[in-house]
């Protein structure tokens, strides 16, 4: 279960218009809902295709503070886990962003990961981090392939880049 990666996906006539309200992804539905929008069309073998992504800063951020607290809750403490997180990276400081993230992972009820086996996949924690990240204002990338491989999160702050790996342990 990866995370979804949304800015500057792929996307096809099809899923753009889908409108079963029954069966609709959520790529077509974050589309019709303005959350997403074409950046470019490319043309493939006489196809369209469409380059999507978010349509500014504050929709991004927007979004992955609703996302963020479906998935985590407490909305003005996340908020200001968020706003700490970005500080705390650019500063370089690995044992308060550890402190950090070890307390917005136990605030999260238990109940909502013990009934279900959604804390076996790392796409979980993928989506977590990414929300926090964007939602701080950072610039996010999730499921980033190369040549070489692909990496998890790739995080880039104004002095560097930071590589990020899931791993789901027992």
């Amino acid at each position: 279960m990866p995370a979804l990666a949304l800015d500057g996906m792929v996307a096809s006539d099809a899923l753009l218009s889908a409108f079963d309200v029954g069966d609709i992804g959520t790529e077509a539905l974050l589309f019709q809902t303005g959350y997403l929008t074409i950046r470019r069309v490319e043309r493939r073998r006489g196809r369209a295709f469409y380059r999507l992504g978010y349509p500014n800063r504050e929709v991004r951020q927007s979004l992955n503070e609703s996302l963020l607290n479906r998935l985590a809750g407490r909305a003005p403490e996340r908020t200001e886990q968020a706003c700490r997180l970005a500080d705390l990276l650019e500063a370089n400081d690995w044992a308060g962003l550890e402190t950090l993230l070890r307390a917005m992972f136990a605030g999260i009820p238990y109940q909502w990961h013990t009934r279900n086996d959604i804390a076996a996949y790392e796409g979980y924690y993928a989506s977590l981090f990414y929300s926090l990240f964007a939602m701080a204002g950072l610039d996010v990338a999730a499921e980033d392939s190369g040549s070489r491989g692909r990496v998890d999160m790739a995080v880039r702050t104004g002095d560097g880049v930071y590589l990020i790996e899931f791993k789901v342990a027992e």
